[in-house]
């Protein structure tokens, strides 16, 4: 899912104050972009929820209603974009990236991952036989190391029990190369940054498959930080920017290359993710970080989203199974129409989510800024 990276992870709060005047309404563009994508992430699975327990009722149910998962490509993009930006003119080493990093993303996932473990060991989901039975996936899952998982319909790498935890093992692969690539010179940074990735991924093409590691570098869904670092490069460039009418024709094709998408599942299953999701959503992140004629007032509710974009995205999951506990016991719950019960899904995820980052996500944050301005005083 800074989702959020950010996670993916939300964008870190210091990025928007650290930028610069002449940019820093551009870079709302950026937190805008988590808001969306979390907010999308967040439809597509209420949608697949209501297509539970709705079968064909729901008018969406005639589309590809996993256009939404394009918030994981959104987010995977603007990861890419971020790590860049913020550390081209802020001298930082490898190790000290690492532990923002991790800092940033466990004690938030942690946190989750012990109420979706609550959840299911409830007396009313009773899943703890599955965690019996596979110990070793769950606690490999607190270090975002990969698992696979059969659905029945093929090998899959999840977490478990917080099966969106899955992007953050793409997220941190990302780090650790980004980390590394820190000691090299500026010049060199980012081209060895992708070509670690590209070389990751042709090593997940040479695995033995049903690996989990296979699962992860063979995907390539991977390859996305690489358009944000592409991205990141063109934004910070003195003498590079989209016309008017470019940044409308760049906004115009990414939209109707996620048209496309919903509209004719023959074209998303025929074509790999990087181009149906991840080419259409660099563009429309182009079409605003590029095209740099027009200040963009964005609605102060979505730039709130964007902030807390990485708790929704952690915790709508386990707000729906809630939810799945009420409908199976609540007669009147039952008895909604599909719309109000996809709108009851999508607005108490992000009331969930919004008291997450409030009471969790936000003091968090503050708490390990002091001790890591402490210790490096």
């Amino acid at each position: 899912m800074n989702a959020s990276s950010a996670s993916a992870t939300p964008l870190l709060p210091e990025f928007r104050a650290a930028a610069p005047a002449h940019k820093g309404r551009s870079l709302d563009s950026i937190q805008a972009f988590r808001g969306l994508a979390a907010l999308a992430v967040v439809i597509h699975h209420a949608f697949d929820a209501v297509a539970a327990h709705f079968g064909g009722k729901p008018v969406f149910s005639r589309f590809n209603t996993s256009v939404g998962s394009a918030g994981v490509d959104l987010f995977f993009i603007i990861s890419g974009f971020i790590m860049v930006y913020t550390t081209h003119k802020k001298p930082i080493t490898g190790a000290e990236f690492l532990r923002h990093r991790i800092v940033r993303i466990f004690p938030l996932y942690w946190i989750c991952v012990a109420f979706a473990y609550a959840l299911q060991v409830s007396p009313w989901v009773q899943n703890g036989a599955d965690i019996l039975a596979n110990p070793g996936a769950y606690l490999k899952s607190l270090i975002l190391y990969p698992s696979t998982f059969d659905w029945g319909i093929g090998l899959f790498m999840r977490t478990r029990p917080l099966g969106q935890g899955w992007t953050l093992v793409f997220e941190m692969v990302f780090y650790v190369v980004f980390a590394v690539c820190l000691y090299m010179t500026k010049a060199r940074r980012t081209v060895a940054v992708a070509v670690c990735i590209l070389g990751l991924y042709g090593l997940g093409q040479l695995l033995p498959a049903g690996n989990a590691w296979t699962l992860v570098l063979g995907d390539g869904i991977i390859l996305e930080f690489i358009l944000g670092l592409c991205l990141a490069h063109l934004y910070i460039a003195q003498n590079f920017s989209l016309s008017r009418s470019g940044g409308r024709v760049a906004l115009l094709v990414g939209v109707a290359g996620l048209l496309g998408f919903a509209l004719f599942p023959i074209y998303a299953q025929s074509w790999p993710r990087l181009f149906t999701l991840g080419f259409p959503c660099l563009l429309i992140a182009s079409a605003f970080l590029l095209e740099k004629s027009q200040i963009r007032n964005w609605p102060q509710a979505l730039l709130k989203l964007g902030d807390a974009s990485y708790s929704i995205y952690l915790i709508h999951a386990s707000i729906f199974m809630m939810l799945q506990i009420g409908y199976d016991r609540i007669a009147i719950l039952r008895s909604l129409h599909w719309g109000i019960y996809t709108v009851l899904l999508i607005s108490s995820a992000l009331i969930g989510g919004f008291c997450l980052y409030y009471l969790a996500e936000a003091p968090i944050a503050r708490w390990f800024k002091r001790r890591l301005s402490i210790k490096a005083a």
